[in-house]
C-alpha cells in the first residue's frame, strides 16, 4: 500500500507544475495582450517606449494575438472537447513555444538593424527564456500527467 502511494506523489507533483506553469504564462500573456488592445501606450510604457504615435491600431492587433496565444494556455482545461486530450495539450504547448521562439527572433533581427528600439529586446528575451523553459518541461515529461 505505501509502495502505490510513493509512487503516485511524482505524478501529482508534475501535474501541478504543468498546470502552474500554464496558468502564470496563460495570465501573462493573456493580460498583456488585453492591455495592448485597450491601451497600447500604457502597454508599452512598462517597455520604458513613450511614444506610441500612430502606430496604436497595429499595437491593438497584435495584442489580439498575444492575447490569443495566452487564452491558448487555458484549452486545454477551459474546452470541453480539450479536457483529457494529451495530443492537444502537448500541441498547444508546442506551439506556443514556437510563437514565443518566432517573436524572439524576430525581435532580435528588428532590433539589430535598427527597425525597433532596444528596450523591445526585453519581449524577445523574455519569450525565449520561456519558451525555453517550456521546451525543457515537455521534454522532462512535466506535461505529461497534466488533468
Amino acid at each position: 500500500m505505501r509502495s502505490v502511494v510513493a509512487s503516485e506523489r511524482p505524478a501529482l507533483r508534475t501535474s501541478r507544475w504543468g498546470a502552474c506553469f500554464c496558468l502564470a504564462a496563460g495570465a501573462g500573456d493573456s493580460a498583456t495582450g488585453a492591455l495592448l488592445l485597450l491601451s497600447p501606450s500604457v502597454a508599452l510604457g512598462f517597455l520604458g517606449i513613450v511614444d506610441v504615435g500612430s502606430h496604436a491600431v497595429y499595437l491593438r492587433f497584435i495584442g489580439v494575438f498575444v492575447c490569443g496565444v495566452g487564452l491558448a494556455y487555458f484549452a486545454p482545461w477551459l474546452l470541453p472537447c480539450w479536457r483529457g486530450d494529451q495530443g492537444r495539450l502537448m500541441a498547444m504547448i508546442e506551439l506556443t513555444a514556437f510563437f514565443r521562439l518566432a517573436v524572439a527572433l524576430f525581435v532580435a533581427v528588428a532590433c539589430a538593424v535598427g527597425a525597433l528600439a532596444s528596450p523591445w529586446l526585453t519581449v524577445g528575451v523574455f519569450d525565449a527564456g520561456v519558451a525555453l523553459v517550456q521546451l525543457a518541461m515537455r521534454a522532462n515529461g512535466v506535461f505529461d500527467r497534466v488533468s
